[in-house]
């Protein structure tokens, strides 16, 4: 009895490769598409929640006086300077509107 050779198929070989290759750009196009989408609804939200701020200051300027509008006013630009310098300060953030 002679022991068996394995047999190594060239097709088998380049097919495992290409599927292995798919599977990897396929994988990295989704962590890219995840990451893209994330960032635009981060943005989409930040710009809904600073909207609502400003109508905010202003019905509340208008319901209850001037001074507590202002007072408001001044504290959320306060606060506003303050985390814009945090975001800023942050390493590998690109900033596409201030």
């Amino acid at each position: 009895m002679t022991p068996q050779v394995p047999v190594y198929s060239l097709r088998r070989r380049l097919l495992a490769l290409l599927i292995g290759v798919v599977a990897v750009l396929w994988g990295l196009s989704a962590v890219v598409a995840f990451r893209t989408a994330h960032g635009e609804a981060d943005e989409l939200f930040d710009a809904q929640l600073s909207l609502i701020h400003q109508l905010l200051i202003k019905s509340t300027e208008q319901l209850t006086g001037s001074q507590v509008g202002k007072s408001m006013f001044k504290h959320s630009q306060a606060t506003a300077t303050i985390e814009v310098h945090k975001f800023i300060l942050k390493p590998g953030r690109v900033l596409s509107q201030l």
